[in-house]
């Protein structure tokens, strides 16, 4: 792999959005140093991270947090594969893409967690609000994606990489509120996903995620069970 000697990414495998950014450097040949720490609010993790959230990374500029724009710091830097279009409208459709899979997608996911990763009891009303935001972003996602075999077309874009992690995750938080599959609730969306487990890079980062979050699970005394099945997302 090429070196990558002016980015050091923060953060670690549990996190779906360091793995989304990990895996971009991979797509683009890249390896370099990677810093383990979680979210925190200490001044540490804020002075470099506003937020204290992860991921972020170090550039030679200075630190640069937030997933999408570290996407495209990422792609303006090393150009070379292309993952995003060089077209206006092209790449904005993937960054559309990209947003609705984050704020209408991710986010109702990520708040249905404390039930099912972290020990804890989703009430009734957040299950059912939650389940409304999804279902609308299915909806919106059916009207855009191509699934041919990518999100957009023949080629892997940024959207494919981001939407993959937010979906691999998904797929538990969903079939463990809801009973049922999220990736065979978007038609298509059951094959795109072996395409993209089958990508070497993607499957490092799994690799590292299987691992890391097993031990997490593990801790939170968690409701989610790790089926131990190969190929248990499409059973």
């Amino acid at each position: 792999m090429a070196g990558l000697n002016s980015i050091a990414l923060y953060g670690y495998p549990v996190s779906n959005y360091f793995n989304a950014v990990r895996g971009l450097l991979l797509e683009k040949g890249l390896e370099g140093d990677y810093i383990s720490t979680s979210a925190k609010s200490d001044l540490d993790i804020t002075n470099k991270n506003p937020m204290g959230k992860i991921p972020f990374i170090k550039t030679t500029e200075g630190f640069l947090s937030e997933t999408l724009p570290i996407f495209e710091y990422i792609e303006t830097t090393y150009p070379t594969p292309r993952l995003a279009p060089d077209a206006a409208y092209e790449r904005a459709l993937v960054r559309q893409l990209m947003n609705i899979c984050q704020v209408y997608l991710e986010d109702p996911l990520r708040r249905l967690y404390p039930g099912v990763f972290m020990g804890e009891q989703n009430s009734s009303s957040v299950i059912a609000a939650s389940k409304v935001t999804i279902d609308r972003a299915i909806g919106a996602l059916e009207k855009m994606v191509q699934f041919s075999p990518y999100l957009l077309g023949s080629e892997i874009t940024h959207a494919d990489v981001f939407a993959f992690y937010i979906f691999d995750i998904g797929e538990r938080v969903f079939r463990h509120t809801y009973n049922k599959s999220l990736l065979e609730t978007l038609g298509g969306a059951a094959d795109w996903h072996r395409t993209m487990v089958s990508r070497n890079s993607t499957q490092i980062v799994l690799a590292d995620f299987e691992a890391a979050f097993s031990v997490y699970l593990n801790s939170k005394n968690a409701a989610w069970i790790e089926p131990k099945t190969n190929g248990w997302m499409y059973a």
